[in-house]
């Protein structure tokens, strides 16, 4: 004859005989409370929720000022480089300009 031992924590079991009985089985090694005791931890929890949806409902409002923050960001720096162009475009006409001046002088002077 074999036998078969199968090991399982407490946990498991109580689990397990929740289910074959369809009821909560309350674990002995836990303190009972009483009424006031669980309707404050109730509260707790729901006070907890609570905040919970605060935060996360701040997350997303955070996360949605980012994104419209680095649209910006991105509209800056595109509007930046386009400036940037220009004003190279300009020094580069005003440099031309006064280079061609500067040879007219040197060759009136020359002449």
């Amino acid at each position: 004859m074999i036998k078969v031992v199968i090991l399982i924590s407490k946990a498991d079991y109580l689990a397990k005989v929740e289910l074959i009985f369809m009821q909560p089985v309350i674990d002995p090694s836990l303190p009972l409370l009483s009424s006031p005791e669980i309707r404050r931890l109730m509260e707790d929890l729901e006070e907890a929720n609570i905040e919970k949806d605060n935060l996360m409902q701040k997350c997303h409002n955070l996360e949605k000022k980012v994104n419209l923050l680095q649209e910006e960001k991105s509209n800056v720096i595109t509007e930046y480089e386009i400036l940037q162009k220009e004003v190279m475009l300009i020094f580069k006409n005003v440099f031309l300009k006064l280079s061609k001046k500067i040879q007219m002088i040197n060759f009136n002077h020359a002449g």
